[in-house]
């Protein structure tokens, strides 16, 4: 007698089957546009700009799909670049995506999770490009089955459970690393009080997680702190550790971004011969901080270590996060 299959046994051939379709489909759009791939490639070394329009235009499944389960699509898309055998490990970045997937930070919530969006705001933060683990590999002391686990957010994750049941002191193999960046985008660059000081509101800011090509220097993420910024990108929920120790029952939102495209232009600032000669001279004017100081209100007497902390911040060096920090009367 024939043994009837399961619901669980059912349901991983659909989803399996459904996998396989979306392969073909990708790697028939991927033919079809082989040329403009191509093009894309010499342009922008290992990244390949796909116009959600053509997508669209050409399979209304691999859209769909691209919209709703992201990641999986996208690693589908990228595997059959690999494929096409031009150059490995080529990443997918989106252009044109249906403004209707488009949410203000304030109304994000976990039906946006694992989804497709776009986040428009201001560029209010930017750390330094560090290298990330994207990714580690594990394998059991007990029954040496190999685990795969994703790392997402600020903590080291191992293998919680093994096939064979053990459940600690896995073995590390290897990890993967990436250069990552995180950003801090607000819809409003008004800042408010808080007992912390001034900060922006929670409810109008979102992280953003830039890896890879993102983290170019081209990209000037630093210098354009201020801009309005658009990001398309894979909401997801990190935990909150607590102070305390372990993690909290609350979560935050974090967006890895697939594509990030500035709003304004990078301002550009012309200097002319005779603009390179007065600063080179000025560079070596032994009292250019006290010159410089004094150009800062001096209609307003006396602040002196007031005027030349805000020299020595201006020209200092250039950073993600500004402060200075003025101890006085609060009338300052």
């Amino acid at each position: 007698m024939k043994k009837q299959k399961s619901q669980t046994e059912k349901a991983e051939e659909k989803q399996k089957s459904k996998m396989d379709k979306l392969i073909v489909e990708a790697k028939r759009f991927i033919e079809r546009y082989k040329k403009k791939i191509v093009q894309n490639l010499h342009e922008n070394k290992r990244v390949v700009i796909v116009d959600f329009r053509d997508l669209e235009t050409f399979s209304n499944t691999l859209a769909k799909e691209i919209l709703n389960s992201p990641e999986e699509t996208l690693q589908i898309l990228e595997m059959a670049l690999d494929d096409l055998g031009l150059i490995k490990n080529i990443r997918v970045r989106l252009t044109n995506i249906p403004e209707l997937n488009a949410v203000r930070i304030e109304y994000l919530r976990t039906k946006h999770v694992d989804k497709l969006i776009i986040i428009e705001g201001y560029l209010v933060q930017a750390s330094e490009v560090r290298p990330q683990t994207i990714s580690s590999r594990f394998e059991c002391p007990e029954c040496r089955t190999i685990i795969d686990v994703l790392q997402i957010g600020k903590k080291f994750n191992e293998p919680t459970k093994c096939v064979c049941g053990r459940k600690k002191n896995f073995t590390l193999i290897s990890k993967e690393s990436i250069d990552a960046q995180r950003i801090i985008i607000s819809e409003s660059r008004e800042m408010q009080e808080t007992g912390e000081g001034l900060s922006f509101p929670k409810e109008s800011a979102v992280s953003i997680l830039l890896q890879g090509d993102l983290t170019d220097p081209s990209n000037e993420i630093i210098d354009r702190l201020g801009q309005k910024i658009k990001v398309t990108g894979i909401l997801k929920e990190i935990p909150v550790l607590r102070e305390e120790g372990g993690v909290s029952t609350r979560f935050d939102w974090a967006i890895i971004a697939n594509n990030i495209i500035f709003k304004e232009p990078s301002k550009e600032i012309l200097i002319s011969k005779e603009d390179e000669r007065q600063i080179l001279k000025l560079s070596k004017d032994p009292k250019i901080l006290e010159r410089l100081a004094f150009s800062i209100a001096p209609s307003i007497w006396g602040y002196q270590e007031v005027k030349d902390a805000l020299v020595l911040q201006l020209f200092g060096a250039t950073r993600g996060n500004i402060n200075t920090l003025i101890v006085g009367d609060p009338g300052v």
